[in-house]
């Protein structure tokens, strides 16, 4: 049992082997299905798969949640990218940034 980790139901990491187990029921939903396995391949790169509230897990979640929407964009095109690379770089403060709202719109996921 993995206390502390908000998927200790969903899955299971075996280190000998290195093999991660998902509840198939993860996978109905390919957004679902990325987001455990962000989680979990986080949780196994720090080397625990206890306590989501570790520094280490929050970094390395933060990064591979990073590499997804990069995917998610790249895949879109180059176009969509720039529009909101391009937004987004014309919010002069955090506190912009943090205010903006993203029409669904003006992007398509």
């Amino acid at each position: 049992v993995y206390t502390g980790n908000a998927f200790c139901n969903s899955v299971h990491f075996d280190p000998a082997s290195g093999t991660l187990f998902i509840r198939v029921e993860r996978l109905d939903s390919v957004g679902e299905y990325a987001l455990v396995l962000a989680h979990a391949l986080a949780h196994v790169h720090v080397g625990s798969m206890v306590s989501d509230t570790d520094p280490r897990f929050v970094a390395e979640f933060h990064a591979c949640i990073q590499v997804l929407g990069e995917d998610v964009f790249a895949q879109r095109g180059p176009a969509q990218a720039d529009a909101l690379h391009q937004q987004l770089a014309s919010l002069r403060t955090a506190q912009d940034r943090d205010a903006a709202v993203v029409s669904a719109a003006n992007f398509k996921l």
